[in-house]
């Protein structure tokens, strides 16, 4: 039978509890978890939320679809210290560093900088951030 595919960075606890294997619990937490994150780049994303097994996954995953361009990106340049520590894809020694070359260098003009700040972190996290 035909599923309507469902937009993940649009779709609201109503939407989402009508897919089969997601809750009111489940649903709630993953359009917290969107708005903390800033939007889903990736269906793969929804696996980092608490409560939703492997296998449940695997079967709602076909329905599911993720527009990466709504995702709200953070300018590093302009972003204070709290916002971007709130980042779950950031910690504190993360955010730290960022902040300590924007205090030396006045801002960060190349994306690259960043690559280097973070590390293995940086493909994560690339998806949020701009140095406009």
């Amino acid at each position: 039978p035909f599923k309507e595919i469902i937009e993940l960075n649009v779709a609201d606890t109503a939407i989402l509890k009508s897919i089969y294997g997601i809750g009111e619990k489940l649903s709630v937490r993953i359009v917290k978890y969107r708005k903390k994150l800033g939007g889903f780049y990736s269906v793969e994303q929804l696996k980092e939320v608490y409560g939703l097994r492997t296998e449940n996954f695997k079967k709602i995953k076909p329905q599911l679809h993720c527009d990466s361009t709504l995702v709200q990106k953070i300018n590093i340049n302009t972003v204070s210290f709290k916002t971007l520590l709130h980042h779950p894809y950031l910690n504190y020694k993360q955010v730290k560093a960022i902040f300590r070359y924007k205090d030396k260098h006045q801002k960060i003009n190349d994306i690259d900088v960043l690559r280097s700040l973070l590390g293995k972190d940086y493909e994560k996290i690339s998806h949020y951030l701009t140095c406009q």
